[in-house]
């Protein structure tokens, strides 16, 4: 939970709320759950705890561009 209720939440906060709904909602594998669970951890660890808000082109295209050099895909 945020801090101030009012702030929007971040990045920690979402995660496993999505991966519920990637899990319930949408039917992902177990594996797929995994997958995606580590790959939030990652991004997470790349650009920060951001709240949701903070979360922009600009830093998206940073991010993608570190994944590229550290050799993963565009995905």
């Amino acid at each position: 939970m945020p801090t101030n209720p009012n702030s929007p939440p971040r990045i920690s906060e979402v995660a496993p709320r999505f991966l519920d709904h990637a899990r319930v909602e949408l039917q992902f594998g177990a594996q797929t759950i995994e997958k995606y669970q580590y790959c939030l951890k990652r991004i997470e660890r790349l650009i920060g705890n951001l709240s949701v808000t903070e979360i922009t082109s600009d830093k998206i295209t940073n991010l993608k561009s570190q994944m590229l050099a550290r050799g993963n895909g565009a995905c």
